[in-house]
């Protein structure tokens, strides 16, 4: 707030282990206060709050929504002679975007936004929403590769695929044509991600529970024991480097054990009780897996998503019921994962964009449930799979009139393999 008197009131996160010399945090920022007595600063500090340093002034710079006036230094206010965030906001929310110190690369920093007022004049106060840090804000020299899931020939586009009795596979590449394949064994699980970072998606198995078998689109065959019994397969690109990760989640113990790629190294996480189920996907935008488990709810009421982002970061949010199955995707384009469920052939899903909720009548009690991004346009679409019929409608939350379309690839019995991205319920 900004109240009649001085005052210095502050916002301050969680440590953040910043990744990059290039790294960046953003926010939504409003202000209403004495132009030019009364406003608002950033900070860090690296020593759990024992100093303090100006975000600018310790040698960052504003990409957009900077400081826009200096604080008068003759009636107390405790940031006097400072430049800071003053006066009315234009159009409510702006929006902030500051390169960080590139010398915070390395360090666990602690952010804080501090409100200060002077002697006199009241005024209403500051608010501060989406605040998110980004490990690295450029790729000038290099290749951003498809995420899209079931891409095997790397279009950007979901392939139509089939996983038939653990050991064949049978691919309509969009672009590539059709494949049949024959790796694995009867009794295999399809774990299917890019484990070689090529921006093709590879077949992959996972046996017994405990040994993945990967077929990589680039580097060959190899395999890798990893897991126990009763483990669930969560694979994912966790440390952002475009390789999918070999990864588990164990229920006994709520714990997430993953092989990062571009290090080896192994790392348990315990994030997650008893019954939840764990949900892969990027919920913040940093094309880095979160750690995110659905926790069941009492009958009708609501349940929540609670979300570990890579950057350290805890997001909760509520969508869907304990009977529902978990759809999450990208349905909307803006690089996040949505809540999204599936309810007696309805979907309910919330965009993470702008909150809009989307309920889409598509399919029936008992289909395989295959959203995927089947037109390349960087939006996910509703799609379920039936007896050897694909029924994708392309669109369904954007594109206007939605473009509905049946594909006959497959029979009873197969696995749809973009299911395989969808929790198991």
């Amino acid at each position: 707030n900004d109240p009649i008197g001085v005052s210095a009131a502050t916002l301050t996160s969680p440590t953040v282990v910043i990744g990059s010399a290039d790294a960046q945090i953003s926010f939504k920022n409003k202000f209403i206060t004495e132009s030019g007595f009364d406003g608002m600063v950033l900070e860090y500090s690296t020593n759990g709050g024992g100093v303090w340093t100006d975000v600018i002034t310790g040698g960052g710079s504003f990409v957009t929504g900077g400081y826009n006036g200096a604080i008068s230094t003759g009636f107390m206010s405790p940031i006097g002679g400072r430049q800071a965030w003053s006066g009315t906001s234009a159009g409510g929310f702006i929006d902030t975007v500051i390169n960080l110190p590139a010398a915070l690369n390395g360090q666990t920093v602690i952010f804080r936004w501090l409100m200060a007022s002077d002697t006199t004049v009241a005024a209403t106060g500051v608010w501060i929403d989406d605040i998110q840090v980004f490990g690295a804000r450029v790729c000038n020299a290099c290749t951003v590769v498809s995420q899209v899931r079931a891409d095997f020939d790397g279009d950007g586009k979901t392939d139509v695929s089939v996983f038939r009795g653990g050991t064949t596979w049978y691919i309509n590449r969009s672009t590539a044509g059709f494949k049949a394949d024959n790796f694995g064994l009867a009794g295999d699980v399809a774990v299917p991600g890019d484990y070689d970072g090529d921006g093709k998606t590879d077949e992959a198995v996972r046996r017994g529970g405990t040994t993945w078998y990967i077929r990589g689109s680039t580097v060959g065959d190899f395999g890798l024991d990893f897991g126990s019994q009763g483990d669930i397969p969560v694979a994912g690109d966790y440390d952002g480097d475009g390789k999918t990760d070999i990864a588990v989640y164990r229920p006994s113990s709520g714990t997430w054990f993953i092989r990062r790629s571009s290090t080896g190294v192994v790392a348990g996480t315990q994030w997650g009780n008893p019954g939840d189920i764990p949900v892969v996907g990027d919920f913040d935008g940093d094309r880095k897996s979160d750690l995110t488990v659905f926790r069941p709810a009492a009958p009708n009421f609501t349940c929540l998503w609670h979300t570990l982002t890579s950057q350290g970061v805890y997001k909760v949010g509520g969508w869907g019921i304990s009977t529902d199955k978990l759809v999450p995707a990208d349905y909307d384009g803006d690089g996040k994962i949505d809540y999204a469920v599936f309810r007696n052939g309805i979907w309910y899903i919330l965009g993470s964009s702008n909150s809009v909720q989307h309920t889409i009548q598509w399919g029936s009690a008992g289909d395989k449930l295959v959203p995927g991004d089947y037109n390349g346009d960087g939006k996910y679409d509703v799609a379920v799979f039936r007896n050897g019929t694909w029924y994708i409608l392309e669109g369904g939350t954007g594109l206007l009139p939605p473009n509905p379309r049946t594909e006959f690839f497959g029979q009873g019995g197969d696995f749809g393999v973009p299911a395989a991205y969808v929790p198991e319920q």
